[in-house]
């Protein structure tokens, strides 16, 4: 069985017969409108001059940006507290690696014991134990 379907766009204006969908993008949002050739002409001719003034931005630019100087305090803040659990973790008896993602159970001993005496006991169970490696050298 054969099926033909028909798409037709709609002027999100007014209503009418649209011709073309017209992607923008305005404070790093995108945007998208279907209009008629006398609307998409007509938001054309209204952005002509602020085109025409501005520059173009560098590809992937429509992303919102994250400001540099905070995430880098901020991972340097998170490479010190892994380091700080993993170190805590070792002289407590955790198996623990020296890279990759602390396991929740260490996370959880670590912020309930650091700094309030000996951990408890590493219980490590098949379902929970982090892998065992030996350093190089």
């Amino acid at each position: 069985m054969a099926r033909i379907e028909h798409i037709r766009l709609v002027d999100d204006l007014d209503g009418s017969s649209a011709d073309e969908t017209v992607e923008f993008v305005a404070d790093n949002v995108a945007y998208e409108i279907d209009l008629s050739q006398d609307h998409a002409a007509a938001l054309r001719d209204a952005l002509t001059p602020y085109i025409t003034a501005a520059r173009r931005a560098p590809s992937g630019a429509a992303r919102p940006r994250r400001a540099r100087s905070s995430s880098t305090s901020t991972s340097t803040e998170r490479r010190q507290h892994s380091n700080a659990i993993r170190s805590w973790a070792r002289q407590n008896g955790y198996p623990i690696a020296e890279r990759g993602r602390i396991p929740a159970e260490i996370v959880e001993a670590y912020e309930k014991n650091a700094g309030s005496g000996p951990a408890p006991s590493p219980r490590a169970t098949s379902a929970t134990a982090a892998p065992q490696f030996q350093e190089a050298g």
